[in-house]
This record gives C-alpha cells, structure tokens and sequence, in this order.
C-alpha cells in the first residue's frame, strides 16, 4: 500500500508554509534507518484524535536530530529525536495535514545500532469522517463511498538496506479513521523484531501458545493494547475482535494468522538466514462500511435488493467467513432512477470476515461493492538465524548428521550460534498472593482467565508463555530469567535437567534482556551473581611505630577515630580486597579498598549492584558527582599522607532502574560492576579478568567494543582521577561491566485503577555473540506473560452490635 499516499505528496508539501510545527528536516542521502512500527489512534471525544507511532530506527544513522543539531549516533532514552531521512517520515492525518516524528527514546542498544521510542500527537478533524465522497481515478472510474473515513498514514523512506526483501523501500503504514463507527485501534505490544530459528533436520517445531502451536517452523506471537486508560490488550483472533493478516511487504515463507501469530512455515525449506520486513494489518472481524466501485452505470432496475456474502481467499480466511455466516445477506443496496447505485444499508448481522468476503449483487450485475477496511497496519522486523545443531565425530572440523545434545557423550560437539533461552519458570501460572474471596468481589474485565493451564496448552490456553494476577495499587513482580545452553533440544524448550547442569553453559557468552513495550513506570531489577554491591575503605598498619623506609603508623585509636574496620573484619564481613595500597610510597595509612559481591544464598533480589565508580579530588568535583546520583564512600584515601582528599564515588543503578528515566547500556537495566583494580599510571598494560584477556575475543564483556571487536586497552573502563591526587606515585582505578550466563532480571510495576485488564510483557533473550549471519546479536524467541490486573475491592465498613470488636477491610490489610 505504499503508493496509495503518493499522489498526494505533493499536495501535502503546500501545506508546509501553513504547518506551525517544526522545520522540516534536511533529506539525507544515507542508505535507509527505518526498523519497523505501528500506527495507533484513540477518540478523545468529539472529532479529536490521540495518535501513537512506535517505531524503530537505526541508531548511527546521520538524519537525526537532537534540539537542531546532527546526533552523530548518541542518542539514549529520554532523549526526543527529530528522525529526518531520504524523505522525513511524517504523520499524515488524512485532512491535508501532517507532523514530523519526534521520538521520545525508549529503548535502544549500542552494540546492536538500533533504537526505539514512541511519539505521540494529539489532531482535531472537521468531521467524525469524509461522508459521502465520490472519487475519479485516474482511468475514470467513480468510486462512491458512504462515510469515507480520513485516511492518516505513517509513511517515509527508506527502510534498512541490509534486508532480504525490501531493502531501502518507502513505506506507509495506513490507519483510516472513522469516527462514527469505531472509537480507535490498538497498539502493538510485542518486540517489533522477532527473531525466528532455523536449523538442519529436524526442524523445529512452534512451542508458543497460538494458532501455529506444534507446527513446523519457528513463531513468534504478537500482542495489542489499547492507547487509553483502561483499554489493555485487546483480543485478536475471533469473529467479533481484531484479526490479523498479511500486508505489504509480504513475505513468501512467512505466514500470519489470524490471532497475531507469525510463522516461519518450514515444511518444504525455512527461509534463508537474515532479515526480513514483513507488513500486518489488524482490522474488525465485521465490514461496518462498504464502498460502491462500480454504481452499475445505468443498468440497475430501480428498487431495493439485497447484498450478498460469498467468501473467497485464504482457506484460513474463508473459514472465519464462513463461520460469521457466509452467504448469507449483509444488507441491501438502493438503485435510483437513473439505474445507478445511490446507497448501501448494512444488516445488523454485518457482512463476514473482514479480508475474506465479497459481495454478491444479485438483481444489478455490473454493480460492485467492497468493503471499507476500517484498520491499522504494522511493519516488524523477521531475523531468521541458523540455530546450533549437535553432531558426534572425532574431527570437529567435519559436521555429521544431527545427534542428541548430551554432554555425557565425550564425541559430542555443537556447531553454529547458540540461541539463548529464557527458563520455563520465567512465566509462572496464577501468582502469589492471588485472593479468590476478592477476586470474586470485583467484576472483572472480559476475557479474563483466572484459570491457566501449562505454557504449552497452545490455542486452548490463554496465547501466553505465563500468567499472572494483579491488584491496582499493589506492587507486582515478575522475574524472567535466561541462559545459553548448548545442550537444548531442537524445538528450543529448555529443561530443568539440562538448566541445572553446568556443562551445558556456553561459558564465553553473556546474556540480557530485551523487551517490547512496558509500562512507563515499571522498575527493573538486574541480579548476577558476580556483581559487587558493597565497598569499603580499610585503615591498617601492623606495626605500632613505623620502621625506616615504611609506611607511617597508624594506631588503634586513629583507626576507631577514622570510624572504619579493619582488614580482619572486613575479611568476617565478606568483602574482598583489590590487592593494592592505595597510600603507597606516600606515608599515612596503608588503605585499602574492599567489595562485597552479590549474596545469592539471601535469596534477596533486592541487592542493588553497583554499577558505576567515579573519584574525587576536590570539592567541585564532589558536588557535581553528588548531583549525577553518586554516593560517597567513607574513607580519605590519602588518609594521613597530605595532598588532596581524594574520595570514591559510586552509583547502585542497577537496583532500581526506571525504563523511561535512565540511560542503560542494555536496554531496560544498568549492567553491574563485577571486578576493580587499581594499577600504576605508568604501567604499560590496564588490568584483564578472568575470561577476558588479550587473546579473548568473545568476552561477556559489555561495552561498545563487544561482539568480538574489543582490544586489551577496552575492556574495562578507567575512572578520570587520580587516587594520590597531590602526592608521588599516581593511581588509577579501573572497573569492569560483564553479563553473566545465566542471567535474571526483576520487573516491577505497581498498577493504577484504571491499568484494570490483561496486560503482555514480552521479552527476549540476547547473547554476546555475534547470530550466525553476522547481523547483530543471536537472539532467543519472543515468550510472553499475561498480567492481569484486578481493580482492588473498595474499603468496607461494617458497623457491629455492642460490645462487638470493629473490623475494618482496607485493601489487603486485616484489623
């Protein structure tokens, strides 16, 4: 449908002078940047419209702005992007006027050059739509249309030039608007880029609830939401509801089904690795509007007959036509006396399948009708990757045919790009604290399912990988874990068994979380167990006097005085010492620095990880860590030796992490602090971890150099400031940011009342390492879970007979 807006192009370009909004943005030549979004619109009453775009872009790519200025590729979330390109993408709202997209970031990844966000835009209209409307094409034809709709589109160039299909195309992703007879459209809420797994025989099979479920062939589920508050998901799938199909661009091999699943069908030969953009359009399961393309031209007898259903298309299609009662009559049609079509009256029944039916004239031949497709169209992301197979050999270099991944087999080696998988307990049944008594107080939204069975009850379940309750105004936690496991089968599940045993780890991997889009105000909670959480400065000298050459003493009641442990206590505590003093060579204290790491036998989640170090030298420098959210470790380093007071700073990002307010370097959390080190100025080479040397080049290290691309001299992170600021000997401090495998992560989120009905948190899993066909990272499958939220039942007083003790119920609180 990408040239059904071009004619108007030009049109619209006149109204620039007259558009109050910004300048437009300079075309750029650069090769394409569109990934991928959606159109979303919601009546705000009388002709007034919200609109919501999401989208996604490629991150380096030099048509975007940042308040008038180039932004050279740094953009991060909170940021409002002015995203220009070959032709400004724009929002036309169907009137002959538009706005240029200016994103508010979401989400976006270094490594993988990309980023996402969402702009929204409020437009009023004349009318609830274009009424009766005739329009010439341009061989002549008249086609009459009753209550045309405003056509508002999303549209621009180019798409990414690296795609399979499409590459560097325009796009249009169409939204007509009619308010008489539909109040909005949903959004998407899924990842707007699926990664889908191919592999040798035996192919995988689907393992996500949906239509496609024990199929062949990879899936992916797709989920929609509506903009306003107390619209949530909305159901897709059904006569009745939303329902999915395909649109432009459409690819052979890739089939939608009606309910939002998207399939890979594998039967005669997956799809070739890589990326591919795929069109979707979601509309009404009924026609509530039906244009007249051809009025009979003079040949109808005049009189009122009836239009008829037939259903063509699809199988699928037809099947859903016919099931909505195909054939039989949708309404009637008035012919004038000059034997023309003058007005179609639609039956209460409605006419079918929205994509599937035609219409049957009956008493006027030469007459045409169709319907109007009251919708809104999507455009995603399909990375089709090669997924590792298992073979038995004694010459690795020579792959054989497919054999059970079992470690216990000395013969056994994998070969390809291991897909990380989230745990199956990541998406649990009903959750904790979920009151039936309450519950049944509180009328519920529809097509809520208190009741859930197992992930893998397919269509028959709930069309999510979990499910889980919530109540408005109470805090609810989901925490979603993953892993790259070599030992997983073939339809991608991962079991308990192959979870629990370490040889199946991929240990050169690391891995995060992506997510689709998530409440503005949930919290993210990253857990490894590597990560550090606790510093500590220590104070100590072993000798009561100092010797000549050594470090000045310092005695017991200097310590108690400077109010900190020394290094036996420190050691009961937990902490670690970087193995460095931090004074010496100067006199003064012997000081040291101390880390405790993440405690996983307290089985607390809550353990902030620190996830950045800075240093101060002097008091500016303190206030304007103070103001960046630092915190100051206790402790002088140059405790006793003169020259500056020099203080550690840190920041527990990672604890408590605001999708829409921080600035990760992962999308939705902070990565943790793992290892320090403190080393001369003048050595001639930065520290290295365990796994991450010079000759490692698959680190699990996170940083912008990853994917194999890091050097000895980056893969930790040196902090501005020298440690003996003031004095001889110059240190420095150094730390470093890893992912661990496994890895989990905590999403919190504390509903409103008006947040009442089912919501889709979708996720997916991402390695360290580089898929297989060398376009970003390998990527597990999408996996949602359904959180359905309960508005909490009213506080309730009940008023007792004498000498009666009082109860009050408020919330979920007893007295």
């Amino acid at each position: 449908m990408a040239g059904r807006h071009g004619v108007r192009l030009a049109a619209v370009a006149l109204c620039l002078l007259a558009s109050a909004a910004r300048a437009d943005p300079p075309p750029t030549p650069e090769a394409g940047h569109f990934r991928g979004g959606s159109i979303a619109w919601t009546s705000l009453g009388g002709n007034e419209v919200e609109f919501e775009i999401l989208s996604s872009w490629r991150r380096s790519h030099n048509g975007h702005y940042l308040h008038g200025s180039p932004a050279m590729g740094q953009i991060f979330i909170g940021d409002e992007v002015t995203v220009g390109g070959q032709s400004s993408p724009r929002l036309l709202f169907g009137d002959d006027s538009f706005a240029y997209l200016v994103v508010k970031v979401t989400d976006y990844s270094e490594a993988d050059d990309w980023f996402s966000g969402v702009y929204r835009v409020n437009h009023s209209y004349s009318n609830p739509n274009q009424g009766w409307r005739n329009t010439t094409s341009q061989y002549g034809e008249v086609f009459v249309t009753q209550g045309s709709p405003w056509e508002a589109a999303f549209t621009g160039c180019c798409r990414l030039p690296n795609l399979i299909n499409a590459a560097g195309e325009a796009w249009s992703l169409e939204a007509p608007i009619d308010l008489v007879q539909i109040s909005g459209m949903p959004s998407l809420r899924s990842k707007d880029m699926m990664a889908l797994a191919r592999t040798a025989l035996p192919t995988p099979v689907c393992p996500i609830p949906g239509k496609a479920f024990g199929a062949m062939g990879g899936c992916a589920k797709l989920h929609f939401s509506g903009i306003k508050c107390g619209e949530q998901t909305a159901e897709v799938g059904e006569i009745g509801t939303l329902l999915a199909s395909k649109a432009e661009p459409v690819v052979n091999g890739l089939e939608v089904y009606p309910d939002g699943t998207v399939q890979m069908a594998c039967q005669s030969g997956c799809l070739a690795a890589g990326l591919y953009s795929i069109g979707i359009k979601l509309g009404f399961g009924t026609v509530k509007s039906i244009q007249v393309t051809n009025d009979g031209n003079g040949t109808c007898a005049v009189g009122t007959w009836p239009l008829t259903v037939t259903c063509p298309g699809a199988p699928a299609f037809k099947a859903l036509c016919l099931a909505a009662g195909g054939g039989h009559a949708a309404g009637s049609y008035t012919v004038a006396a000059n034997g023309k079509v003058s007005g179609v009256t639609l039956s209460s029944q409605g006419s079918g399948y929205l994509y599937g039916p035609s219409f049957a004239s009956g008493a006027c031949p030469r007459a045409a009708f169709a319907p109007v497709l009251l919708q809104t169209e999507l455009n995603v992301v399909v990375h089709v990757q090669d997924r590792h197979y298992c073979y038995e050999t004694t010459d690795p270099t020579i792959p054989k045919p497919e054999k059970p991944c079992n470690p216990d087999n000395p013969l056994i080696v994998y070969t390809g790009a291991v897909l990380p998988q989230m745990h199956l307990t990541s998406f649990p049944g009903i959750g904790a604290g979920w009151d039936p008594v309450r519950k049944a107080a509180t009328p519920v939204v529809t097509g809520f399912l208190p009741s859930v069975t197992s992930f893998a009850s397919g269509a028959a379940g709930q069309a999510a990988a979990g499910h889980v309750a919530a109540y408005a105004g109470y805090p609810v936690k989901v925490t979603f874990s993953a892993e790259v496991n070599w030992c997983q089968a073939a339809d991608t599940t991962l079991t308990a068994a192959k979870m629990a045993d370490a040889r199946c780890r991929v240990r050169e991997a690391g891995v995060s979380l992506s997510y689709g889009p998530m409440p503005p105000n949930a919290h993210y909670s990253f857990v490894q167990p590597d990560a550090i959480t606790d510093l500590l400065i220590t104070y100590d000298n072993p000798f009561a006097s100092h010797r000549p050459g050594q470090e000045h003493a310092v005695d017991r009641m200097a310590r108690d005085f400077a109010n900190h442990p020394g290094a036996e206590q420190a050691a009961q505590m937990g902490y670690e010492r970087v193995d460095a003093n931090l004074n010496s060579g100067n006199g003064g204290a012997s000081v040291y620095l101390w880390f405790k790491r993440f405690d996983a036998a307290s089985n607390n989640t809550d353990q902030a990880a620190i996830t950045h170090i800075n240093v101060s030298t002097t008091g500016p420098e303190e206030e304007t860590l103070a103001s960046r959210g630092f915190q100051k470790l206790p402790g002088n380093i140059n405790e006793q030796a003169g020259g500056n007071e020099v203080y550690i700073w840190y920041k527990k990002a990672s604890g408590i992490v605001s999708f829409e307010e921080s600035r990760p370097l992962q999308a939705g959390f902070e990565v943790a602090v793992t290892n320090i080190s403190v080393v001369s100025s003048t050595a001639a080479v930065v520290p290295v971890g365990a796994g991450c040397n010079a000759s490692t080049t698959n680190c699990s290290d996170i940083n912008p150099y990853a994917l194999g691309r890091q050097g000895l001299g980056n893969l930790w992170t040196k902090v501005d400031g020298n440690l003996n600021a003031g004095l001889q000997n110059p240190l420095l401090i150094y730390y470093h940011k890893a992912l661990s495998n496994p890895v989990e992560q905590t999403v919190e989120w504390t509903p409103c009342a008006c947040d009442a009905g089912r919501h889709m948190w979708c996720v997916a899993a991402q390695s360290t390492s580089a898929s297989a066909d060398g376009y970003g990272r390998a990527t597990g499958p999408m996996r949602c879970v359904a959180v359905d939220v309960v508005a909490d039942v009213l506080p309730i007083f009940a008023l007792p007979p004498a000498d009666s003790s009082i109860l009050f119920f408020m919330g979920q609180e007893r007295r």
